[in-house]
């Protein structure tokens, strides 16, 4: 897709239930893939991955990035955040569905 280098462990993935959302004040993004482990029934493969730094400002949480994996979710929030003023702007990202069939939609508030 847009995969230019494998990023680093550890991995953050954004992991919301159906209808939990999660609002980040952005400071940047880096593009690039996530790795899976090697195990017996599938070997190691490279998933496009977007690393959303930034901070929550719904809630507190420790983390300082958040790693997006899902392929429709970074079609359309890549393009908004490679445009020169969506940093530090807050970004609310919602999940709808399970497994997979969860979409997720984005906004900027």
């Amino acid at each position: 897709m847009f995969a230019v280098a494998v990023l680093p462990k550890p991995y953050n993935t954004l992991d919301l239930q159906s209808g939990q959302s999660v609002t980040v004040q952005v400071e940047r993004i880096e593009l690039g893939d996530l790795r899976t482990d090697d195990t017996a029934k599938q070997p190691n493969r490279l998933w496009p991955m977007a690393r959303l730094f930034g901070r929550r400002v719904d809630q507190d949480d420790a983390r300082r990035y958040f790693d997006i994996t899902s392929r429709m979710l970074l079609a359309s929030l890549i393009p908004f955040l490679q445009h020169a003023g969506a940093y530090g702007r807050r970004v609310k990202i919602t999940a709808y569905g399970v497994m997979y069939r969860k979409r997720f939609t984005w906004e900027a508030v």
